[in-house]
């Protein structure tokens, strides 16, 4: 499909200097990512650029863009964000959290939570950052999908021997989503 040919224009202007047109590539991998879903051709070079872009220092619009299209991607190629999550997840659930307008958030956090569930010794790993990212939706009622998508990977991990050890690391404030 066109799309896919226009990809690695957009992931040149990705790695930018300018902000404003990073800022814009990211939205356009996004726009292409919900058009072409699963017949998208290059998922794994993209989680390669997404995953170059979160572990600098960036504006953090881009950073939120950038973990948007991750979580758009997660979507359809879980497998893939999934064998990226050892380096990539510290760095992505951290913006995610800072999502906050509706239908975009939603489909964010339950990508990442699902991937997550896919990847458990990870999740165990950044079991503070996932409640963090859980008690970023603060008093605003958290989506039927959501809550059982949080509370899955919750009952997977507390199976882990490790489980209390990390949950004792979490603040208690991220401890109460």
């Amino acid at each position: 499909p066109v799309g896919n040919n226009i990809i690695p224009l957009i992931l040149d202007n990705l790695l930018g200097s300018f902000t404003a047109l990073c800022i814009n590539a990211s939205w356009a991998l996004g726009s292409l990512c919900d058009r072409l879903g699963p017949n998208m051709s290059h998922a794994p070079q993209l989680v390669q650029r997404l995953q170059r872009l979160l572990m600098k220092d960036h504006d953090s619009q881009l950073l939120r863009n950038v973990a948007i299209v991750l979580s758009r991607i997660a979507q359809y190629f879980p497998q893939v964000v999934s064998a990226a999550l050892p380096e990539v997840c510290a760095y992505w659930l951290v913006p995610l959290a800072q999502v906050k307008f509706g239908g975009e958030r939603d489909r964010a956090h339950t990508s990442a939570l699902l991937v997550l569930r896919g990847n458990l010794p990870v999740a165990l790993q950044q079991l503070p950052r996932i409640c963090s990212l859980l008690h970023s939706w603060g008093d605003t009622p958290m989506p039927p999908p959501i809550r059982q998508a949080a509370r899955d990977l919750l009952i997977s991990l507390k199976q882990s021997p490790d489980f209390t050890t990390r949950w004792n690391a979490v603040p208690a404030d991220d401890q109460l989503f």
